[in-house]
């Protein structure tokens, strides 16, 4: 889950174990919001991993930027 918001045509932010190559757990897809200060709390389906991992957030979907995060949290 994560609180974002997106001035542009937005993209995506994998959720990847280990290193911003690794496994995908987890796809969050971020839509225009309308401005770069109007939240919004989207969410994805994550795999699950046991044990203590890094996680990468990996943001793409083109040239410039892509989206504001201002939380991010796994349940």
């Amino acid at each position: 889950m994560a609180s974002v918001a997106c001035g542009s045509k937005g993209g995506q932010i994998d959720i990847r174990l280990g290193s911003p190559n690794g496994r995908l757990l987890g796809r969050i897809q971020v839509k225009n919001t309308g401005d770069w200060q109007t939240w919004d709390t989207i969410s994805c389906k994550v795999r699950f991993a046991t044990g203590v991992h890094d996680l990468y957030l990996v943001f793409s979907g083109g040239n410039g930027e892509l989206s504001n995060i201002d939380w991010w949290k796994c349940e």
